[in-house]
């Protein structure tokens, strides 16, 4: 320390020992499609915060050019019903970002993979791989959902959605899935064929979610080309008197829009990880905006989507008289392994290496010796000492919710200090499994 003999200034350089931190990552929802417009942002992951953001910089819905109104009042039938005649969109971004925002989601990410189609022009797996790869900089705790690829062929279908589980994998982030379209009649055979055909080595970093839910939403339409069938003629809706079309319009505005479950069921995770932690699993969290979900299923029929010995069990959207539509599951497809069973403790574990991965980097100039391995161990335990208080882990004790090991002969031998290799590991009791599950992290520092 200086010594202070006489009037003036003096300088003391003070050696910073405070313990390094690890820094929190935001839980980022993605969702990607295509959309009006872009604004030469296509490809680009935009940030917003509300459906008006959405319309400002991508447009709104595409709008449906093949709705008939039958009206069955000549026939002394009272009532109108709406349906397609043709094709419809193949678009529901729009929608789908509506759904996310109306149940609990607070910011989304979205990454535009080009302009609408034409009503009937198929979609292409490759824009969707083009938009995820765009997400490759993108450094927050990632869920990603793709509400269109519903709409996409067969075999583009399960190869995005191996590409998403391969890209979650490789990044620590999560997939919210949808099954393909399927009915009341045919549901069975459709989840037989996904389980058989989603082949991918990455099952534990995606879910899936069924059936696709009827909504509290309306279709965008386009005035001109809807027709009315009565007494067995098609006509223009111009044609009738301004009490009748207002009477049309009516009927479609009541005409619900049917979406993949994928958006809802993340901006229900979002909110759940605000309100009571990500490591909370979403189930039993209720919809909003959904009226009712496509296809209703009883206890027994759920059986079919949890038990199966492909180990690819698929959550369900189930209707309980008082209680609304739930989300009833919270397994990843990798369900019937006891480590990663629950998205839950996945995406807990994600965020986890990736935080700290992520704060390691401020070491990797630093010599690999006692004091840099002390450092790391005390960065770390703090780190997770925060989230076991916060009620992530295991245990009336932190020594029951995790531990840091760091050092020599306790994760590294001489030979990895000699090649510059850094280890820390880390063990956690996450609320479901009890027991420990192990987290590697690794370091290149300096050759010794």
């Amino acid at each position: 320390m200086a010594k202070w003999n006489f009037p003036g200034v003096y300088i003391d350089e003070v050696k910073n020992n405070l313990i390094p931190t690890v820094r929190s990552l935001e839980n980022t929802a993605v969702l990607l499609g295509y959309t009006e417009k872009s604004q030469n942002i296509q490809n680009i992951p935009t940030e917003i915060h509300s459906l008006l953001e959405f319309e400002n910089f991508f447009g709104k819905a595409q709008a449906e050019k093949n709705l008939v109104i039958h009206d069955y009042s000549a026939s002394g039938m009272d009532g109108l019903k709406v349906s397609f005649c043709g094709k419809k969109s193949n678009h529901n971004l729009y929608y789908s970002v509506k759904l996310f925002f109306e149940n609990g989601g607070n910011s989304c990410k979205i990454v535009s993979v080009g302009l609408f189609k034409e009503i009937g022009e198929p979609l292409s797996a490759n824009d969707f791989k083009i938009g995820l790869d765009a997400l490759e900089n993108e450094n927050g705790n990632l869920l990603i959902a793709v509400p269109e690829s519903q709409n996409l062929s067969e075999t583009d279908f399960y190869l995005l959605q191996r590409k998403l589980l391969e890209f979650c994998e490789n990044h620590r982030g999560f997939a919210i899935l949808d099954l393909p379209k399927a009915t009341v009649h045919d549901y069975q055979n459709i989840l037989s064929d996904y389980r058989l055909k989603l082949d991918s080595n990455s099952l534990k970093y995606g879910a899936s979610f069924f059936p696709n839910l009827e909504t509290a939403f309306s279709y965008c339409y386009d005035d001109s080309e809807v027709e009315i069938n009565k007494n067995g003629f098609f006509h223009p809706l111009s044609s009738f008197t301004d009490s009748l079309v207002s009477r049309y319009k009516s009927a479609i505005d009541d005409f619900s829009v049917n979406l993949p479950a994928s958006s809802a069921v993340m901006g229900a995770i979002i909110k759940n990880d605000v309100d009571r932690g990500i490591w909370k699993n979403p189930a039993s969290v209720a919809l909003n905006q959904v009226i009712r979900p496509e296809i209703p299923l009883t206890d027994n029929e759920q059986q079919l989507f949890i038990f199966d010995p492909s180990e690819k069990p698929i959550n369900c959207i189930r209707n309980f008289t008082g209680r609304g539509n739930l989300i009833w599951g919270g397994r990843t497809l990798a369900g019937n392994d006891n480590e990663w069973r629950y998205l839950s403790v996945r995406r807990l574990a994600n965020k986890i290496e990736k935080e700290i991965q992520n704060s390691l980097s401020q070491f990797c100039m630093e010599e690999n010796k006692s004091s840099t391995w002390s450092k790391i161990k005390l960065m770390t335990s703090d780190y997770l000492y925060g989230l076991w208080k916060s009620g992530a882990f295991m245990g009336v004790k932190p020594e029951f919710g995790y531990f840091v090991s760091c050092g020599l002969n306790e994760t590294m031998t001489a030979t990895d200090i000699a090649a510059g290799r850094l280890i820390l590991q880390i063990g956690i009791a996450p609320l479901k499994p009890a027991e420990f599950i192990i987290l590697n992290c690794s370091l290149s520092t300096p050759k010794a």
